[in-house]
């Protein structure tokens, strides 16, 4: 098996070596590229001590790269926890009813969606007003968007 980075191949030390492991039990060759890690499994090579380096190797760069992925999930976290606090939007798909426009102190910000945000303040009323939820799903779109 073949993969460019150790550190694209695996975010977690503990699956990295059960790839390992099932490598050796399976008598395959993992190897990383860029990071020039290879660890030859096949027959009769197993217990070589290159293999053994390159396992330590491929152990240490695979703990490196779940402290990544831990500080990459908090930076994210952190930055998503600030952008709360404003009425900026921190980006993906906007939830329905609403569309993504231009922020006038840069960056975007979310609004009310023309077309759709009549069809959720319809469907509102509809569970505001203990409407079955069935009967509000599948109540008419063209009666859900001219109803604001």
């Amino acid at each position: 098996m073949v993969w460019a980075k150790v550190d694209r191949a695996f975010r977690s030390a503990k699956d990295c070596a059960d790839v390992a492991y099932w490598a050796e039990e399976n008598h395959k060759v993992l190897v990383f590229t860029d990071d020039g890690i290879t660890l030859d499994y096949r027959e009769g090579r197993e217990s070589s001590f290159g293999n053994e380096l390159a396992k330590v190797f491929l152990m240490l760069v695979s703990i490196f790269a779940e402290m990544e992925l831990k500080r990459i999930k908090a930076r994210v976290a952190g930055a998503h926890r600030h952008l709360r606090k404003t009425d900026r939007w921190a980006g993906g798909q906007p939830p329905y009813g609403y569309r993504i426009v231009d922020r006038p102190g840069g960056g975007r910000t979310l609004e009310p969606d023309p077309v759709t945000s009549g069809a959720v303040r319809y469907m509102g009323k509809l569970l505001l007003s203990r409407a079955r939820t069935h009967g509000a799903c599948t109540a008419d779109s063209r009666r859900m968007t001219a109803s604001s």
